[in-house]
C-alpha cells in the first residue's frame, strides 16, 4: 500500500515517522480455519467472522473476529513441507510460528519445529434458510423469554443455532434434567471442557452456575478408584423446553427412545460436525494405541432397557450413517453387556489410519479439551508413520529394481538408506521379498512417547523437511483480528496476521505536549 506520515505544516510531525502496512500474505484458495470447525478460502474471509486463534504463551486455543481484510500482488512464494506432510504456500515474508518464535516463512530452515494445529475441518457451506422451531411449540412465557434471547422463530440461518447444537450434541451424552417438573438442565464433564461450555451457554443468553465438583469413588472389579466429578448447571425453564423441542430426551436416557433429530440430518456437513464432535466429546473413547503403534477402535456406547433396544441401535445406526458423510467408515453395533434389566450398545469405528485421520481430522472433540488435544496430535503421528510406511514400500520398488539392472546390493544400500532405512532392510527388500507391506521401523517413536515430547497446549510441533521457492503471478491476502495474539491457522500452521498496529489512549493534548518529543522517540523506539 505504501507508507502514511501525517505531518502538521507549523508543528511538524503527529504520527512518528511513516505507518507502514506489511501485509504478509497467502495465495487463495488457502484453508482457514474457524471457531466454528468449518474452513474457508482466505479469500472469502469477511471482516467480523471468528478464527481460530492460538495463544503465544500457552498455546492454548482461542478465538478472533476478522478486523481487516487485505490485499496484493505477490511474483513469488515459499513453499513448506512438514514430516507429516502439511503443507503451506505463503508469501516470504509471512511469518510462522516456530520453537524459536515468529518466523518469516522465507527465513525457515529445514529442521525448524513449526506449531501446527492439524484439525482439517470440513468447507464451510450456506445453509437452506428454513424453520426449525417457531415459537407455537411454547407456552406464551417460554415463548417470550426465548424471543427475547434471540432464540425465536429459530431458523437454520440463526447466528445462535450452531452453539446451539454443539450444547444439544452435548447434552444427549453427559447431560441430564431433574425430572420432569424441575427446571434445571445439568452437564457434566471436566473442569475445562464445562468452562468452554458455559462460554457457549452463554452467547445462547443463558446463565450458567459455577463449575461444582465432587469426589466421586467407583469400584471396578473389586478396585477402588477415586476421582473428581465436575458438573454445570443451567437454572431455566425455557432452556430445557429448548432442548426438549429440538429433540433431546425429557426422561432418563436409559428409558426414553430417542433418535437423532431429524432436523439435524438435513443440515450441511459443517453444522452435522458441530452436534457429532460434541457427543463424541461427551461419549467417545479417547485415542489411544494398543502398542504404541496401532491404534484401538474409537467406540461410542449407550445403554437402555432391554425393551427399548431397537432405539438405541437406531440412535447409533444414525450416528453411523453421519459419520459415513464424512467418509468415516464404522464396524458395526455389538451388545457389549446385559445385565438387570439393561443393555449396552457400542457402535466401533475403523482403527485404519486413513479412517482414524478422518474422524480426528475432520470431527474431532468438542467440550473435552483432553481428548481433542490427543486427537490432534495423533493425526499428525498417524499422517508420519503413513509417510514412513508409503517411502519404504517405495524404497523396496526401487531396490528391487535396481538389483535387477545389475547393481550390488552394498551399493544399493548406500544409495537408498536414510533415516527410517537401513542396509538390513534393502537386503531383505532385494533378498527375501515380502508378502505383506512394510512394517513400521524401530526408528519411529512410539505415539504417546512422541506426543509427549510434540503437544503442547493445543499445538503440535513439526518438523520442516523442504522449503522451496514458486513463481507466482496473481494475488495473495492476509487479515488482521482483534485477538492480542495476532495468528490463526491456515492449512493447518498457525500463522501470523497482518502486522497493522493503532493504539488509542485517553490522554489528552495538555498531558501529552511537555513530553511530546520524549513520547515520539519512545515509539520510534
Amino acid at each position: 500500500i505504501g507508507g502514511v506520515a501525517a505531518i502538521d505544516a507549523e508543528e511538524g510531525v503527529i504520527s512518528p515517522g511513516g505507518i507502514g502496512y506489511d501485509i504478509n500474505c497467502l495465495p487463495p484458495g488457502t484453508r482457514v480455519l474457524t471457531s466454528l470447525g468449518y474452513t474457508v478460502g482466505i479469500e472469502d474471509l469477511k471482516r467480523g467472522g471468528e478464527v481460530v486463534s492460538v495463544d503465544r504463551g500457552d498455546k492454548f486455543l482461542r478465538s478472533g473476529r476478522v478486523r481487516i481484510f487485505l490485499w496484493r500482488r505477490e511474483r513469488e512464494l515459499v513453499k513448506i513441507r512438514t514430516r507429516s506432510g502439511f503443507e503451506l504456500r505463503a508469501s516470504s515474508d509471512h511469518p510462522v510460528m516456530t520453537k524459536r518464535g515468529m518466523v518469516n516463512a522465507g527465513d525457515l530452515k529445514v529442521g525448524d519445529l513449526v506449531a501446527l494445529y492439524p484439525f482439517e475441518g470440513v468447507p464451510y457451506e450456506e445453509p437452506e434458510d428454513r424453520v426449525i422451531l417457531t415459537g407455537e411449540e411454547f407456552d406464551e412465557v417460554v415463548a417470550e423469554e426465548l424471543k427475547r434471547r434471540g432464540l425465536l422463530p429459530l431458523t437454520t440461518k440463526n447466528p445462535k443455532l450452531p452453539y446451539l447444537i454443539k450444547v444439544l450434541g452435548y447434552f444427549m451424552g453427559d447431560g441430564s434434567f431433574n425430572g420432569p417438573r424441575g427446571k434445571i438442565v445439568a452437564f457434566y464433564g471436566s473442569e475445562e471442557g464445562l468452562r468452554e461450555l458455559s462460554q457457549d451457554i452463554r452467547r445462547l443468553g443463558f446463565t450458567p452456575s459455577k463449575i461444582y465438583h465432587r469426589v466421586k469413588r467407583v469400584v471396578i472389579n473389586g478396585r477402588e478408584t477415586v476421582g473428581r466429578e465436575y458438573a454445570l448447571h443451567v437454572s431455566s425453564k425455557s432452556f430445557k423446553a429448548l432442548l426438549i423441542a429440538l429433540g433431546a430426551p425429557p426422561g432418563k436416557k436409559t428409558h426414553t427412545p430417542f433418535r437423532v433429530p431429524s432436523w439435524i440430518m438435513e443440515l450441511p456437513l459443517w453444522m452435522k460436525r458441530l452436534f457429532l464432535a460434541s457427543y463424541f466429546g461427551a461419549e467417545m473413547s479417547k485415542p489411544q494405541t494398543v502398542n504404541g503403534y496401532n491404534f484401538e477402535q474409537p467406540h461410542v456406547t449407550v445403554s437402555k432397557a432391554v425393551e427399548l433396544e431397537s432405539s438405541g441401535r437406531a440412535f447409533l445406526e444414525d450416528i453411523a450413517k453421519m459419520l459415513s458423510e464424512f467418509g468415516v467408515k464404522t464396524n458395526g453395533i455389538r451388545v457389549v453387556k446385559k445385565a438387570k434389566g439393561r443393555v449396552w450398545l457400542r457402535l466401533y469405528i475403523s482403527s485404519e489410519p486413513e479412517n482414524l485421520i478422518k474422524l480426528w481430522s475432520r470431527i474431532g472433540y468438542e467440550y473435552n479439551p483432553a481428548r481433542r488435544r490427543l486427537a490432534l496430535a495423533a493425526v499428525a503421528w498417524l499422517r508420519l508413520k503413513l509417510n514412513v510406511l508409503n517411502m519404504r514400500r517405495e524404497v523396496e520398488k526401487v531396490a528391487v529394481a535396481l538389483a535387477a539392472s545389475g547393481r550390488r546390493v552394498s551399493e544399493i544400500a548406500q544409495i537408498l538408506s536414510n533415516e527410517y532405512v537401513n542396509a538390513r532392510f534393502v537386503e531383505r527388500s532385494v533378498y527375501e521379498g515380502r508378502r505383506t507391506g512394510p512394517r513400521v521401523p524401530k526408528n519411529l517413536p512410539a505415539f504417546e512417547e512422541w506426543a509427549k515430547s510434540r503437544l503442547e497446549g493445543d499445538v503440535v510441533w513439526d518438523e520442516v523437511v523442504e522449503i522451496a521457492r514458486e513463481p507466482y503471478d496473481g494475488l495473495v491476502y492476509d487479515i488482521t483480528i482483534d485477538d492480542e495474539s495476532h495468528d490463526f491457522v491456515a492449512e493447518g500452521f498457525v500463522v501470523s496476521n497482518c502486522g497493522v498496529r493503532v493504539l488509542r489512549t485517553n490522554l489528552t493534548e495538555e498531558e501529552v505536549r511537555p513530553k511530546l518529543k520524549e513520547l515520539v522517540d519512545t515509539i520510534f523506539r
